[in-house]
């Protein structure tokens, strides 16, 4: 009786909102998640397709109840005048855009809220600053957000220079000069945990803390001369076709959905010489040494033969404030496939080690 209540509620609160903004709202599709913890706390998690007519371009909104409940917008379809849908991507594509000046030229970058602590969401290789679309709404509620593109991808300058760890990690110090930001818990998917390092590495004082998602702290590829093969076929005339096979291959175990189509789309769009040079910088073993990492450091890992017993006892030495988790049922893009167990996760980290003040609305 109550989940109904709450879900009438809900509708009412939404239709009396189209009603004064002379709009209409239809579902498309409903899904239903339910959780009883361990404390006997029911937590139900709805995620609607909804459909809008009118100017509205909102993208994300969450509506909540109470503390066990919430309603949360997956996507958003507005109708034209002319009937015609138009998909509203996420937060993060409603978004202005920000710029800062790097060595590699114009770094693009969105922001959340205001203050001197930022949340620092980093994309991995070939992708983009879009994949945190599940988890900009969630934190940018509570604490201040950063999503950048790292140079050579997303809408950042693309020069043909060498796509180093070191640049990645100065870009993202572009970005916090630019925004006025003094330490961040930088989140790094795949590529961008090392990245995460690199900047820990770079610019100590200003991580606070460090979060993995399926990004390594080891090198997984060590003899020369298979690196050396790795990136001879993206630097040259068969790249295309090796990158689909790489791309497609990443992506196997990922369930259908939007993103993974954006995120293949995305990926085989990066210039080849991005491509093939963050490779390169991603894979330089003179990177991957054995200083420890002293920040507070969460590592959420997907099931993977990479991730063994012996990869989590060598991370546990290297780190000495550790979370180490590992997701079921998700691949690479763990955060797009179950984002709620995700950034839950990432909540009961950033509490425990009292990371991150309350975001200035003003």
């Amino acid at each position: 009786m109550n989940r109904l209540l709450t879900v009438a509620w809900v509708i009412l609160l939404l239709m009396s909102h189209s009603a004064r903004a002379e709009k209409t709202l239809a579902w498309n599709a409903l899904k239903v998640q339910a959780h009883l913890d361990g404390e006997g706390r029911l937590h139900i998690v709805e995620r609607h397709d909804m459909l809008f007519t009118g100017a509205w371009n909102g993208g994300w909104r969450t509506f909540r109840n109470d503390r066990s409940q919430e309603l949360v917008v997956e996507s958003v379809t507005r109708i034209d005048a002319a009937g015609k849908p138009h998909l509203l991507a996420n937060v993060i594509a409603d978004a202005p855009s920000r710029w800062a000046k790097g060595k590699s030229g114009k770094i693009h970058y969105k922001s959340w809220g205001r203050g001197d602590e930022a949340l620092v969401l980093i994309h991995g290789w070939s992708c983009d600053m879009n994949y945190f679309a599940e988890q900009v709404p969630h934190f940018s509620d509570r604490m201040r957000v950063i999503t950048i593109d790292l140079p050579g991808h997303g809408k950042s300058a693309a020069p043909e220079i060498e796509y180093t760890q070191a640049l990645f990690a100065d870009s993202i110090r572009a970005v916090l000069d630019k925004a006025r930001v003094r330490r961040a818990v930088l989140v790094g998917h795949s590529m961008g945990m090392p990245v995460a390092r690199q900047f820990y590495r770079m610019y100590p004082k200003r991580t606070a803390g460090i979060i993995s998602l399926d990004g390594s702290v080891k090198a997984m590829i060590t003899d020369p001369k298979v690196i050396e093969g790795f990136l001879a076929n993206l630097r040259g005339p068969g790249y295309k076709a090796a990158a689909t096979r790489m791309i497609d291959g990443m992506l196997a175990a990922a369930p259908d959905s939007r993103y993974k189509k954006e995120i293949r789309e995305t990926m085989l769009s990066t210039p080849q010489h991005v491509v093939a040079g963050a490779a390169k910088g991603m894979f330089d073993l003179t990177l991957w040494n054995d200083d420890p990492i002293n920040v507070p450091t969460l590592l959420i890992n997907a099931p993977s033969p990479m991730w063994s017993a012996e990869y989590e006892q060598y991370a546990r030495q290297l780190i000495p404030n550790i979370e180490y988790v590992t997701v079921p049922g998700v691949s690479h893009f763990l955060h797009t496939e179950k984002p709620a167990e995700v950034n839950a996760i990432i909540d009961a980290f950033l509490k425990k080690n009292s990371l991150l003040k309350p975001r200035n609305r003003t």
